[in-house]
């Protein structure tokens, strides 16, 4: 059976619309990019829990949120980890929490997964922290970037496919929406569900094409840097998460990129609590799986 067109242009066009009205409507904590840039910068960075890593079996993923846009997927077939950034600092912003490593947890990376060229999504210093033998995976151009020393550096542009090195997990990489050139996601097949990471990118109508195509069961999706409101055509809030969630058609939604460091005027604890409010207006406290720095869940896929 053939899979469903995504819905047409005026379609998406009436959601970024009503998106955009309820954007005027909200109202949160008053703050400015000084005041939560201060707070930032004048508190102290607070220790991340450490917790044992889940094993995932057949027909599982082991997600696991290490901080900011660090995420780590677990099959039987492999490891994924994307974005990797564990700098304390990101220019003049202090980093609010600890990235959560495990001891040895990065050892069994086969995949890294490179969003854009962003200084907190491609960061060599922490590249240095993982096996030579993993693959690392960039946008194009961003080769040079990562340097020597990796088994495999591989450039994708949209549309890309790589399998990793065990062959058992497939990576695709999508479209994006983030000012600059070349901004990817990406859409991650293993033994288990198919995890679909957005990294940075703003509401646009790709999610509708990806989720047409992919069937993506796990979104990760970017929930900070809106405010003010013009940030929110290369980020998303939570309530553009969440329609971004509804387009792709996923089975649940894992915030990332919040809490860390203080990139938008938001008050920086402002888009989990807003996430967290609207996944109780609207029923959906089950398919929204918040997850707190060196946190795990597992997803079991439901075609298994």
């Amino acid at each position: 059976m053939a899979d469903p067109p995504p819905p047409s242009e005026a379609a998406f066009a009436a959601r970024a619309r009503e998106l955009e009205e309820a954007h005027r409507h909200h109202s949160g904590p008053a703050s400015s990019f000084i005041g939560t840039w201060a707070r930032a910068l004048f508190s102290r960075t607070r220790t991340s829990r450490l917790a044992p890593l889940p094993v995932p079996t057949r027909g599982e993923c082991a997600i696991t949120w290490i901080g900011h846009a660090t995420v780590m997927l677990r099959y039987v077939g492999g490891q994924v980890v994307t974005d990797p950034f564990f700098g304390r600092w990101l220019y003049t912003l202090r980093r609010a929490r600890d990235p959560a490593i495990p001891p040895g947890a990065l050892d069994s990376t086969d995949l890294i997964l490179i969003t854009h060229e962003h200084v907190d999504h491609l960061d060599p210093p922490s590249l240095r922290r993982f096996p030579r033998a993993a693959t690392v995976v960039v946008p194009p151009g961003g080769a040079r970037r990562v340097g020597k020393g990796f088994a495999r550096v591989v450039e994708l542009d949209v549309g890309g496919q790589l399998q990793g090195p065990t062959r058992k997990i497939e990576v695709t990489a999508v479209a994006a929406r983030h000012g600059i050139r070349h901004a990817l996601g990406y859409v991650v097949r293993g033994e288990g569900p198919t995890v679909y990471v957005a990294g940075d990118t703003g509401y646009f109508d790709g999610f509708c094409e990806i989720g047409a195509r992919f069937h993506p069961e796990v979104a990760i999706l970017p929930i900070s840097s809106y405010r003010p409101n013009t940030l929110r055509r290369n980020h998303l809030s939570p309530l553009d998460a969440l329609y971004a969630f509804e387009d792709l058609g996923a089975k649940y939604l894992v915030p990332i990129h919040h809490g860390d460091f203080p990139l938008g005027y938001e008050p920086i604890d402002e888009p989990a609590e807003w996430l967290a409010e609207l996944a109780r207006e609207r029923g959906m406290t089950d398919r929204v799986v918040p997850l707190a720095p060196g946190q795990s869940c597992i997803v079991r896929s439901l075609s298994r």
